[in-house]
């Protein structure tokens, strides 16, 4: 990319986060990005579970896809920070984390309703 400063070729600085990350949304929405995020952890909970039962096996009885089979057990279902099971694990919790946020926060905008229309109706 080139700046008009002048400098170019550079990556982009990421942004930086820091304190309590939030999101506004609007109550009525809730119920159809909830349905959203439960369908997308839902898919991704079925990956990890077909990722976790994947049987690797050398291709061929050599020595080249032997270590080829190694290595593509070692990214996809290895340990390693970086596997594809570790980032699909991540990934799924943080759509249940979202889940479970979007469900509290229904919830709590549902009683607040509730009250409010008792409220309401006592006074009114």
């Amino acid at each position: 990319m080139f700046l008009a400063d002048g400098g170019g070729g550079g990556t982009s600085p990421r942004p930086s986060y820091s304190g309590t990350q939030t999101l506004k949304i609007d109550p009525a929405s809730i119920p159809g990005a909830l349905a959203a995020f439960r369908v997308a952890h839902d898919r991704v909970a079925k990956k990890v579970d077909e990722l976790t039962g994947i049987d690797i096996r050398p291709w061929a009885n050599d020595e080249v896809s032997g270590e080829t089979a190694k290595q593509f057990e070692q990214r996809s279902t290895g340990g390693g920070a970086d596997s594809a099971i570790k980032c699909l694990v991540g990934y799924r919790d943080q759509l249940k984390q979202a889940c479970d946020s979007l469900q509290g926060a229904f919830d709590a905008y549902t009683a607040m309703e509730g009250d409010n229309s008792a409220l309401w109706g006592t006074h009114g």
